[in-house]
C-alpha cells in the first residue's frame, strides 16, 4: 500500500511538471502587438515631461487635460496648447488641447492627439528587401472635458 501511494504521488508530480512547461514559448513572436492604445501613455507637455510625469497638480496650460481633467478649472484664461514630438524612425506624435472658461458655469476643454509614421516598405520572409508595397500607421484619440471649480481647494472634472 505504501508503494502504491508513492507511485501515485510520483506519477502525479511527473504529469504536473511536464504539463507546466510550455512547448512553444515564443511561437514565432506572436505576442508582438498584444497591447492596444499604448500610445496614450506618451507624456504631453514639455514641463510635465521634464518632471517625469509628476505634474497632476499643476495647472498652467491646456496639457492639463491629459494629466488631470479637474485641473482645467484652475487654469487662468482660455488656453491653447499645440505639441509636436519627434520619435525615432520617423514616428511623430501630435497633441492639441484647448480650454475655454464659461464663467460660473465651469470650463470646457477639447483635446486630441495623433501618433503617425512615414510610409514603410512591406518586407516578408521571401522578400526581405521589400516587395514593392508600402504601408503606414496612425492612431488617434479625442476627448471632451468638463471641469468645475467647487471651492478654492476642490475641483471636479471628467473627460469623455
Amino acid at each position: 500500500m505504501k508503494k502504491l501511494v508513492l507511485y501515485t504521488v510520483a506519477i502525479q508530480l511527473f504529469c504536473s511538471l511536464s504539463f507546466a512547461q510550455n512547448l512553444f514559448p515564443l511561437l514565432g513572436g506572436q505576442r508582438v502587438g498584444t497591447a492596444a492604445a499604448t500610445f496614450l501613455k506618451i507624456d504631453v507637455g514639455a514641463e510635465a515631461t521634464a518632471m517625469g510625469g509628476a505634474s497632476v497638480a499643476m495647472a498652467n496650460d491646456a496639457s492639463t487635460l491629459y494629466w488631470n481633467p479637474a485641473a482645467a478649472a484652475q487654469v487662468s484664461g482660455n488656453t491653447l496648447t499645440v505639441s509636436h514630438i519627434e520619435w525615432p524612425v520617423d514616428i511623430q506624435y501630435e497633441y492639441l488641447g484647448y480650454i475655454h472658461h464659461l464663467g460660473d458655469f465651469g470650463t470646457l476643454g477639447i483635446s486630441m492627439g495623433m501618433l503617425h509614421m512615414a510610409e514603410m516598405e512591406v518586407t516578408t520572409e521571401f522578400h526581405p528587401t521589400g516587395n514593392g508595397e508600402y504601408f503606414s500607421y496612425y492612431d488617434t484619440f479625442g476627448a471632451f472635458t468638463y471641469a468645475l471649480k467647487m471651492t478654492e481647494q476642490f475641483s471636479f472634472g471628467a473627460s469623455l
